[in-house]
């Protein structure tokens, strides 16, 4: 392919790989839109954080994201979310959430309705795509870009094609939210975006094969190129939050083989590959050729394990929790642990001097080794209170002694100036298992178990974590302390 084309076809791909799906944008619009820079992080200022309650989204957050220029695409939407699960609580995710579904979920689509324009706009678009692709192989790139991106019929396929992106893009973001607070309200909002979502997948599932020719001259959605896994794991990771939140049982086997297709025989083998003391290139040389395969085909790949283990880790802790007796074991825990902080240090590696490189964000692998811990030792805590009604003051006393080594381990992936809302989560928890503990230690009598559980109790912690959630709201708005 031409380096002309190479070069604004690899611009546009770069940004919807940092940026994620945007709103669609009109033909007129996108004539003289071509934005190449690095994406930016939006973080919030002292002053926002201070009002996220009565501010949800600040201006400054609309003003680039409600831009019909440059500046939305570089702008990091998802770190809008970011900031409240740091900032913020359920109330202020909710609303951050309603301000992304009133941009991107204006127009009623009925899933049938949207199925049938999709494949319309698609019969359209194919003899424009013919001719775009004559030229470019003709070398008259120019003629070319011509059709690509400015042609009426390729436009109205794009935005068919970005109308059930953006649905699976806020599909997404309520489910983190739904995991975050275990809300049956955001839950009931993703799931309402399903079918549309559902009719999307189905269209390119069955013109898998010509939209993977097309893309490579123009990128029409990034879930083809597996960088945005999230969208390919859609359907487990809904069964999976209506599982923790609402008990609804599913075959999670069948449903993992059925979203991975033959993406399966890669991610089998990802839990051999994180144990050998090799780098990513030096997978081919080993006997894991159905995942040098899949690297080879996807560069991305190994995205899409890391996004898979957390819903098996996080269906298995749920599953355990439920079912009194047995230990809070979950399937590649330790494996998905390993991986996700060896991402995270390879983003932190690539992220000098310009930015995080092909849409790893280190704190997101971070913040997914947090949650996988919450849950661990939510599984404990929860076989604690289960020992306790049922009096049992041994097994009691063996899950709160997991659960305290748990969450030291996990207060080590947070601090309060970065994160306070996930900080406090994490105190308040260790806080209420040592006050439980010490209680349980103190009932001991003779005849009756031994407790010892709250020698695993670290003073100099517990009043670490005191001094700190007292002195929260000050340290997340950067205020002076009193004097």
């Amino acid at each position: 392919r031409p380096q002309a084309m190479r070069w604004i076809v690899g611009s546009w791909l770069a940004v919807l790989t940092l940026v994620g799906a945007p709103p669609p944008v009109a033909a007129e619009e996108q004539e003289q839109l071509i934005c190449t820079a690095v994406a930016r992080v939006w973080r919030g200022s002292p002053e926002e954080i201070a009002d996220i309650h009565t501010d949800p989204v600040p201006q400054s957050f609309r003003a680039p994201f409600e831009s019909t220029g440059c500046g939305r695409f570089h702008l990091v939407v998802r770190s809008l979310l970011d900031w409240h699960f740091a900032f913020g609580d359920e109330q202020t995710t909710s609303a951050a959430l309603a301000y992304f579904s009133s941009r991107w979920d204006q127009e009623p689509l009925a899933p049938e309705r949207y199925a049938a324009d999709l494949d319309k706009a698609w019969r359209e678009a194919q003899p424009r795509y013919a001719e775009a692709d004559r030229l470019a192989q003709a070398n008259d790139w120019q003629a070319a870009n011509e059709l690509f991106y400015k042609d009426r019929k390729i436009q109205a396929l794009e935005r068919q094609i970005g109308l059930g992106s953006t649905r699976a893009t806020l599909m997404h973001y309520y489910l983190r939210g739904a995991d975050a607070y275990r809300s049956p309200a955001l839950l009931a909002k993703a799931e309402a975006l399903w079918p549309v979502v559902e009719a999307r997948n189905a269209f390119f599932d069955r013109h898998a094969e010509t939209i993977a020719t097309l893309q490579r001259n123009k990128p029409h959605d990034p879930r083809l190129e597996l960088v945005d896994a999230e969208s390919l794991l859609l359907p487990y990771s809904l069964a999976n939050a209506r599982y923790r939140i609402h008990d609804v049982e599913f075959d999670r086997d069948t449903l993992r083989k059925a979203v991975l297709g033959d993406w399966l025989a890669g991610a089998e083998q990802v839990d051999d590959f994180v144990w050998m003391e090799i780098e990513e290139e030096s997978i081919d040389e080993t006997y894991l050729t159905d995942l040098a395969a899949a690297i080879e085909r996807e560069p991305n790949f190994m995205r899409l394990p890391t996004k898979l283990w957390r819903e098996d880790v996080l269906y298995d802790f749920a599953r355990a929790s439920k079912s009194p007796g047995d230990r809070c074991k979950a399937g590649n825990f330790d494996e998905a642990m390993i991986l996700l902080e060896r991402e995270e240090r390879q983003g932190r590696d690539l992220a000098e001097p310009l930015g995080y490189w092909g849409g790893y964000f280190p704190e997101h692998e971070r913040d997914t080794r947090l949650e996988l811990l919450l849950a661990k030792a939510g599984c404990d805590l929860s076989h604690a209170r289960q020992a306790r009604e049922t009096g049992e003051p041994e097994t009691e006393n063996d899950h709160l002694e997991a659960a305290l080594s748990t969450l030291d381990s996990a207060r080590q992936l947070v601090q309060p100036d970065e994160a306070p809302s996930r900080f406090r989560s994490v105190a308040a928890s260790y806080l209420e298992t040592a006050a439980r503990c010490r209680k349980l230690a103190a009932t001991s009598v003779d005849g009756r178990p031994f407790i010892n559980c709250h020698f695993a109790i670290s003073p100099r912690l517990e009043a670490y974590f005191r001094t700190s959630l007292a002195a929260l709201d000050t340290i997340a708005t950067a205020a002076t302390a009193p004097q």
